[in-house]
């Protein structure tokens, strides 16, 4: 769809940039919302990493992101290989 697609772009505009990595924030506002967010991604392509939490150990990863949740991965160009048919 077109969330896909650009989100292609995106990812293509930041390889083209030098990047090579893309991690997304799973935001655990509500648990069921939160689980949905990090199956999807996964089914995207994306892998867990740490879990930023509430506590003293977790303040800089909050002010990174702005909330709490899941912090998921991927490289760049295997993601535009798994969906370049959508772009």
């Amino acid at each position: 769809g077109v969330g896909v697609r650009l989100g292609c772009m995106a990812l293509r505009w930041g390889l083209e940039r030098g990047c090579e990595n893309v991690r997304f924030l799973a935001i655990d506002d509500e648990p069921r919302q939160h689980k949905r967010l990090v199956r999807y991604w996964r089914w995207l392509g994306l892998e867990e990493r740490n879990y930023v939490g509430d506590g003293l150990g977790d303040i800089r990863e909050r002010m990174v992101w702005g909330g709490r949740g899941r912090i998921m991965e991927a490289n760049i160009e295997d993601l535009l290989e798994k969906w370049k048919g959508t772009w």
